[in-house]
């Protein structure tokens, strides 16, 4: 059973889960690693992306495991982050996650 820890970030209440789960296992770096890595390095990599639309690879288990390209906001996003409409050439139109000043967007994404 996943084990969840609440924190507050920028005064968002986040529910994050696993945090011992191992993501490379090769060099023992887990979930939360990833977490502390990206809140820490935020306010300086968050200003060069900021209102860029996001795209980016997910390894749900671990590193050795099958990727798939993530570039569409999910139906259970907080109303807080930010989305873009984009129109496909098809016709078809997905809202696409936007790159903020903000820590909670990053450990969000990063709590699944």
């Amino acid at each position: 059973m996943a084990t969840h820890t609440r924190v507050n970030i920028e005064g968002k209440q986040l529910a994050i889960s696993n945090l011992d789960k191992i993501l490379w296992p090769d060099d023992d770096y887990t979930k939360g690693d990833l977490i502390d890595y990206y809140a820490r390095i935020a306010p300086y990599i968050l200003p060069h992306l900021h209102d860029r639309p996001l795209v980016f690879t997910r390894y749900p288990d671990g590193i050795k495991g099958k990727s798939f390209y993530q570039k569409n906001a999910p139906e259970y996003m907080p109303e807080w982050i930010k989305t873009m409409p984009w129109k496909f050439e098809e016709g078809a139109e997905k809202h696409l996650i936007m790159v903020r000043h903000k820590a909670d967007l990053v450990c969000w994404l990063t709590r699944r």
